[in-house]
């Protein structure tokens, strides 16, 4: 169960660092997508205006799976 975690986090902020480019660092990424996968959020980082309603739905997505 926690791979599963691990792996989705790390793959949340491959997509944020190499294909958006939203930040500088690949630890950056990573430190943004763990504390928006927790929800716990990370208030000093955001992303690009363009793509804010993808990170929201990194932290959101466990409302779709808890209602099955």
């Amino acid at each position: 169960l926690l791979g599963g975690h691990v792996v989705q986090v790390v793959m949340w902020a491959a997509l944020y660092f190499y294909d958006w480019n939203a930040f500088a660092s690949f630890g950056t990424a990573i430190y943004f997508s763990l504390a928006s996968f927790t929800t716990l959020g990370a208030s000093e980082l955001s992303l690009p205006s363009q793509h804010r309603m993808i990170g929201a739905f990194e932290s959101g997505r466990w409302q779709f799976w808890q209602e099955r």
